[in-house]
């Protein structure tokens, strides 16, 4: 069966490459408050607005930006051999990751108030992902010890 619209299967590679990286940044920026000086532009009209500061970084945007590229190079690139069964799992791990994060969502959206509230659907975004990941490469891991 033709696999077109998956990438190539090194970009696996290149996104488990860059997924460390970019993940570690991100939390240096929640965490540490940590940012490059070279990615702070000045505001264009000047001077600050109800939402934006006289000045902006994008240390934030290029971690979360290069953490869902990596993720997303990790998830939907081709195996190695694709065949009938790992379109099946790759599918069915779609549908429990997107069923998975809809019960997430509503648990967040139950259980936390004020700012962290922000924090947890800002880091919601990369749950479908990581859940189709994880649950995807399990079932190939625990399918092949029986096959072999």
């Amino acid at each position: 069966m033709k696999t077109n619209y998956l990438l190539p299967s090194i970009f696996k590679n290149i996104g488990l490459l860059f997924f460390i990286p970019f993940t570690v940044l991100g939390i240096f920026v929640i965490s540490k408050e940590f940012y490059f000086d070279f990615l702070t532009v000045e505001n264009f009209r000047g001077k600050s607005s109800d939402f934006l500061g006289k000045e902006e970084n994008f240390t934030n945007e290029l971690a979360i930006i290069g953490t869902l590229l990596s993720l997303f190079f990790i998830a939907f690139s081709r195996e190695k051999i694709e065949d009938e069964f790992i379109q099946k799992t790759r599918l069915e791990s779609l549908l429990w990751a997107i069923y998975l994060n809809f019960i997430l969502v509503i648990i967040v959206v139950l259980t936390i108030y004020g700012a962290n509230f922000y924090t947890a659907i800002t880091n919601m975004i990369f749950a479908p992902l990581i859940i189709f990941i994880v649950r995807f490469n399990y079932i190939l891991h625990w399918k092949s010890r029986f096959l072999i």
